[in-house]
């Protein structure tokens, strides 16, 4: 069973897909888990959700298969581009959150190697090895290094050693309720504990081009079959309905980030005008660990109230895009894609979350917003490509809103 969720397809030289599944999607997993928001939050921040958002919506987070080892070991692991290590639940751990999981086995591989320090001096711990703690919000993980072969793609596409964080023990909370085993990093270097950690960069050289796209699949895409995809070395091109906008990263945070020009509501900045974005202090990371759009409390309290969700849901027709300006160009999230509507009400999908200086304050644009536009995270270039994402039709023949109205210069809203 557990093969079939990790089949992944190798599409020409240098590019490797791998399908990405979301909580409850997975054949092997029914657990129902409360809320996975704090462990995204990054840097120690804190985070706050206003708005009965259910369980099962608010923890889509992104997950698939990777393997570990000779013979290899298999492992579900969340995709997360805002962190940088490859962190997996060791047999030696004793804490239930490790026991509910798949552990890594040492002694099964014969290429396993155990990493005692991340530099030569001497130092403490158990018998000298060097013990590292690992934040994710609301919870932690000890974890000691050991190097062995990491294998992504189907039947292990391409593999390459390593430095991994192997937990000995995990905080019951909220590590217990995850449906998967563990977190993969897809950030940049500075992101990881050293660069021998991060699973891309080792990776580098063996693929064609240094980079990787995520399409995020409707609930129409999987209807038809069609699920959501990490692209290894290239984008697909049948993946976007618009031309690219590339972006250079704004800052050496070791996230995805880009500066963030402005954000309002409707048609032009009338609505909302946010004085630390048009000052230029704002900034955006791409995050496919957050499920929703998170902010500084200021920010996102201004957004909740000029989009102006009701929660009877009496004002859906009403409602306005909400726009985020990013290197010149308007990107459009439309109601149906920041609304979440259930039977409690209306929802606007947005959260509170402070992350201190210096990688905060920054908002978080999560899967609503990958799911909108297909992204291109090219580390050759250091930048970011964003295009509208072409997603199947719930009525055949119906087109949707125009590309161009959602994504454009913004020099033409007054044209």
């Amino acid at each position: 069973m557990l093969a079939l969720l990790a089949a992944a397809v190798a599409v020409g030289f240098g590019q490797i897909v791998i399908p990405l599944y979301e909580h409850g999607e997975g054949p092997a997993f029914q657990s129902n888990p409360k809320s996975l928001l704090q462990l995204n939050s990054k840097s120690k921040a804190t985070a706050r959700l206003r708005g009965p958002i259910p369980a099962g919506k608010a923890l889509d987070v992104l997950y698939g298969v990777v393997r570990v080892g000779n013979p290899p070991q298999e492992f579900t692991v969340a995709f997360d581009t805002a962190s940088g290590n490859l962190v997996l639940p060791s047999s030696e751990c004793e804490s239930m959150a490790c026991q509910q999981h798949r552990m890594y086995q040492e002694m099964a591989s014969v290429t396993s190697k155990t990493v005692k320090r991340l530099d030569s001096a001497p130092g403490g711990g158990d018998n000298g090895v060097e013990k590292i703690k690992v934040s994710f919000g609301t919870g932690s993980v000890t974890a000691r290094i050991v190097e062995d072969v990491v294998c992504l793609g189907a039947k292990s596409a391409i593999c390459e050693r390593a430095d991994v964080l192997m937990a000995e023990h995990m905080d019951d909370y909220p590590f217990s309720i995850v449906p998967y085993d563990g977190v993969l990093g897809l950030g940049l270097t500075e992101s990881s504990t050293a660069p021998a950690f991060n699973v891309l960069g080792r990776l580098s050289e063996k693929m064609k081009n240094d980079r990787f796209a995520i399409w995020l699949a409707t609930d129409v895409d999987k209807a038809a079959g069609d699920n959501s995809e990490l692209s290894l070395g290239d984008w697909k091109n049948e993946r976007t309905a618009s031309e690219f906008m590339w972006t250079s990263l704004s800052r050496e945070t070791g996230f995805w980030e880009v500066q963030l020009e402005d954000v309002w509501v409707g048609s032009d900045a009338t609505e909302l005008t946010l004085p630390t974005c048009t000052a230029g202090h704002c900034y955006a990371v791409l995050d496919s660990g957050t499920t929703l759009i998170a902010g500084p409390p200021g920010e996102i309290q201004a957004i909740r109230g000029a989009l102006g969700v009701r929660e009877d849901c009496s004002n859906l027709a009403e409602l306005q895009n909400l726009v985020f300006k990013i290197n010149g160009y308007a990107l459009s999230l439309e109601p149906k894609d920041y609304v979440l509507q259930d039977s409690s009400g209306c929802h606007a999908q947005l959260m509170e979350i402070r992350m201190p200086k210096p990688k905060g304050p920054a908002f978080l644009l999560g899967q609503i917003f990958l799911r909108k536009f297909y992204t291109v995270f090219d580390r050759d270039s250091l930048k970011i490509g964003m295009a509208v994402a072409m997603h199947a039709s719930a009525t055949p023949g119906e087109t949707g809103t125009p590309p161009e109205k959602l994504f454009f210069p913004v020099l033409e809203i007054s044209g």
